[in-house]
């Protein structure tokens, strides 16, 4: 077993990321779907005006599906058996809430990091 370095991080990350294609979504065939899990936990609410409907809260959106494009054999990489990736460098869901009133310089949850998981 090899033991945990940042280099080992780096080199798991290098390879899960080469030939990687964020513009095509992985399945076995092209009938299997992908299912998507889909989280959103409510942290506070900062305006409330009822009479014109209106609510702004902060809130989190989690989201979580398999890819099978991430995975790999821990004894590899010093038993790392998560590690965060950029979000722009994979395949994501297309998800949008159909009833915000954000601004288009809001960050969507794609913004940040992705824990893959093995």
């Amino acid at each position: 077993m090899v033991k945990y370095s940042p280099e080992s991080e780096t080199t798991l990350i290098n390879n899960l990321l080469t030939n990687y294609d964020n513009r095509v979504r992985w399945a076995p065939s092209l009938q299997i779907t992908t299912h998507v899990s889909l989280g959103l936990s409510f942290r506070k609410l900062t305006q409330l005006d009822e009479r014109q409907h209106f609510m702004e809260s902060v809130s989190y959106m989690t989201t979580a599906w398999h890819d099978g494009r991430l995975m790999w054999d821990r004894t590899s990489y010093g038993g790392i058996d998560h590690v965060k990736v950029p979000a722009s460098a994979l395949w994501k869901p297309d998800i949008v809430p159909l009833t915000s009133s954000a601004p288009p310089n809001l960050r969507w949850p794609w913004d940040s990091s992705v824990l893959a998981q093995t």
